[in-house]
């Protein structure tokens, strides 16, 4: 019951997300944690354009059981015509065996109508060390994918990160990711994924945020190219 009860919350709120996850870790008390954050960018790579940006962050963490669901979706539009709209939804279990050793289970769901991608599907299995200096884990996915123009692909991809995120007693905040993950298939099919941020509070329940994040295709689909870059600003409601 716990746990329906926690995706009814979750599921209630109408953003989603792909950001970084670890400054929401470090920062976790048992029971329930949300927050939510509002941003805008200014992009280079498959558009160039102002885009607006909402989130979503929630976990719930009881005793070495550890329940998080990210969110996110971006919309974006230059001279009256829209140009950007995508967005990715993230459900993550972790299970404690002895401290700093965890084991991870986890679905996502994305899309990008602008990088030809009508959806993404995969489901996964890891292990993640964990200690005060940084989070490294490794293992494996399922997943997916339907491209337009292309016949719809599923496989296997490796799945390998490593992280870092500290915190002062001002407020201030920094955090950083980068995933590597390739094809079990194919030597030339690499993705990976680098996101960086920084935030200060404002006040207990509001912060001022500043997120970057480089995102590598090696085999895109036909005329979209290999990378998209962003700088977000805004702020960040906990």
């Amino acid at each position: 019951m716990k746990i329906l009860a926690l995706l009814t919350i979750l599921l209630s709120f109408n953003t989603y997300s792909f950001i970084n996850i670890e400054s929401l870790r470090k920062n976790s008390k048992p029971g329930l944690n949300t927050s939510g954050k509002i941003l805008f960018n200014q992009q280079a790579g498959n558009t160039e354009k102002i885009l607006g940006s909402a989130s979503t962050l929630n976990s719930y963490l009881d005793g070495i059981h550890e329940y998080i669901l990210t969110g996110n979706i971006r919309y974006g539009e230059s001279f009256g015509e829209k140009d950007t709209d995508d967005g990715s939804i993230h459900l993550r279990y972790t299970r404690e065996i002895v401290r700093p050793h965890f084991l991870e289970t986890y679905i996502q769901h994305q899309y990008n109508k602008f990088q030809a991608l009508t959806s993404r599907n995969l489901a996964g299995l890891g292990y993640r060390f964990s200690n005060k200096y940084f989070n490294f884990g490794v293992g494996a996915f399922h997943e997916e994918e339907s491209i337009i123009d292309r016949p719809e692909e599923n496989g296997l991809r490796g799945n390998i990160y490593l992280s870092h995120s500290e915190k002062t007693e001002s407020g201030f905040e920094f955090s950083t990711i980068l995933y590597v993950q390739p094809s079990m298939a194919r030597g030339n099919d690499t993705r990976t994924t680098f996101n960086a941020g920084i935030s200060q509070n404002i006040t207990k329940s509001m912060a001022l945020v500043v997120e970057y994040q480089n995102v590598y295709d090696q085999r895109p689909p036909e005329d979209i190219k290999t990378y998209d870059a962003s700088l977000m600003f805004g702020l960040t409601f906990k």
